[in-house]
């Protein structure tokens, strides 16, 4: 099972290729409508797994955990690929080269899948949360903002939600929501 996941991750690589040229064309042209596709978000999930990896770096106990049955789900690969990264990052820079973090993908009871990254950084109050979806907001000197921002487009382009569970001193959550598709 995990070598036919493996092949899937290596096909599906080879359709993110396709899809970014396809988007970069479009772009190049002034049509920059996403390509949403049916693809196992488990298996791009995995296919990731060295590059957030790779982005944690050593002193990061990363966990990256997938469903054991197919997770289909209608997205764009490339933005999906970049949602999952810019939440990673946040995440890792939240627990400052040291502590875990967390990346998860289940399928829901109800019929739904959950994307979510957790950390074990410091955490978020009300405030600071409410405003960590707006574009270019950073509490980071040097960071950009937006990371969270770009993982609620994702979300929105793909039908979900985006949620924030957080509390100072114990961490953060960020939770993407998407519909199964059939």
């Amino acid at each position: 099972a995990r070598v036919r996941r493996l092949g899937q991750a290596a096909l599906i690589a080879g359709q993110r290729g396709e899809s970014l040229t396809r988007r970069l064309t479009a772009f190049a042209h002034g049509d920059d409508a996403p390509a949403l596709q049916t693809l196992d978000a488990g298996v791009l999930l995995l296919g990731m797994e060295s590059r957030l990896r790779a982005l944690a770096g050593p002193g990061v106990d990363l966990m990256i955990e997938g469903p054991s049955d197919p997770a289909p789900a209608r997205l764009d690969p490339v933005v999906f690929e970049g949602a999952v990264k810019a939440l990673t990052q946040n995440a890792v820079d939240a627990v400052d080269g040291g502590g875990s973090v967390a990346v998860r993908l289940e399928s829901l009871p109800e019929g739904g899948l959950r994307l979510s990254v957790r950390d074990s950084g410091p955490g978020m109050d009300p405030e600071l949360a409410a405003r960590a979806m707006e574009p270019f907001f950073t509490t980071r000197d040097g960071a950009a903002g937006l990371g969270l921002s770009q993982a609620y487009a994702f979300a929105r382009q793909s039908d979900g939600v985006l949620s924030i569970d957080s509390t100072p001193g114990q961490g953060a959550e960020v939770s993407v929501t998407l519909p199964r598709a059939a």
